[in-house]
């Protein structure tokens, strides 16, 4: 019985056992080119362009990696089946008392009143997952015709809260914050440390 290939694997297949190609531009082989389907992408030149600028978007994804691990590891249980959010994500009182006042911080020029749009603005989060937060309870919020209008005390709390900080897909805003936090709490504790805050 044969076999039919896609095309795609073929052209790899092909170019993974052949010996590649000597011609060399920027660093780039050409056999690279045609191994990630790009042999037929616009001229030579903007094929090199786009290799480029996707090993710079690479290099800084391993350095963040490296950098922040916590940020791309997956909880425990993850993988087996056996995930459990709120055991995994419990935190001291202290620290959500601490987080409590990161976000107040945060959201202080934000206005007092905020609609799913403005939230979807600040964090990333699109509005139909706002909604989505209210409806399951998740996060308070008040109805003015077909508009849902959030305190920014509520928004807050809805930050601090399990369901939140247990989002599996963060949005960039998420990520950065939660990054952002211990470098404050750190600040944060010297000013105390120094009668800098009280």
């Amino acid at each position: 019985m044969k076999v039919l290939f896609p095309a795609v694997r073929q052209s790899a297949f092909s170019v993974r056992f052949t010996p590649p190609k000597t011609q060399v531009f920027q660093g780039f082989p050409l056999f690279f080119l045609e191994a990630t389907g790009l042999s037929g992408f616009g001229s030579y030149a903007t094929r090199i362009t786009f290799l480029e600028r996707t090993k710079e978007d690479v290099i800084a994804f391993l350095k963040d990696r490296q950098q922040y691990p916590e940020a791309y590891k997956a909880p425990p249980g993850w993988y087996s089946g056996g995930y459990d959010p709120r055991s995994h994500h419990d935190i001291p009182p202290i620290v959500v008392k601490d987080l409590h006042v990161y976000y107040e911080e945060l959201l202080a020029r934000q206005p007092d009143v905020m609609t799913a749009k403005d939230v979807e603005a600040l964090t990333g989060y699109a509005v139909s997952s706002v909604n989505n937060w209210i409806r399951r309870g998740y996060l308070k919020a008040f109805r003015k015709g077909s508009i849902y209008l959030i305190p920014k005390l509520y928004l807050v709390e809805f930050f601090c809260s399990v369901p939140f900080r247990t989002i599996t897909r963060k949005t960039p805003w998420h990520v950065q914050t939660l990054k952002n936090f211990p470098d404050w709490d750190q600040c944060r504790a010297l000013l105390k440390n120094e009668g800098g805050a009280e």
